[in-house]
């Protein structure tokens, strides 16, 4: 499963243009998705008033071997913040596919499953979708 979602910064950035692009991002992914054997929750960091990232791109989290899940954590620089929607979406599949390989990275050293070429494939339909 692949779960996605946001920690904002703060509240001047309810419509903000990055904002608009993960929620496009989650809703054309849908609920259904590929068994990853192990899940991603990809989490967006994005910068605001309140908070900022204290790290840049992106890196692993929590990984629980028990709810077999690993979080991902991704860094929105502050000048994609107030970019256009479209490039906000290009930058969110980016993150993902690189999130992608290093989750598939970390997983492999822990010696979990993780199915990376169904991410992949995934993500690519998704894109796909999203310049449809």
């Amino acid at each position: 499963m692949l779960y996605i979602g946001e920690i904002r910064g703060g509240p001047e950035l309810d419509n903000a243009p990055i904002i608009n692009a993960i929620s496009r991002l989650f809703s054309l992914k849908g609920s259904d998705g590929p068994e990853l054997g192990t899940s991603l929750d990809i989490v967006f960091q994005i910068p605001g008033s309140v908070f900022s990232p204290e790290f840049e791109g992106v890196r692993t989290g929590r990984f629980s071997r028990k709810e077999q899940i690993l979080q991902i954590q991704i860094a929105v620089p502050k000048e994609m913040v107030y970019e256009n929607e479209d490039d906000a979406l290009s930058f969110c599949f980016e993150a993902l596919r690189t999130a992608s390989g290093l989750a598939a990275e970390r997983l492999k050293k822990a010696k979990a499953p993780f199915n990376e070429a169904a991410l992949r494939d995934l993500i690519a339909r998704v894109e796909a979708r999203a310049v449809h």
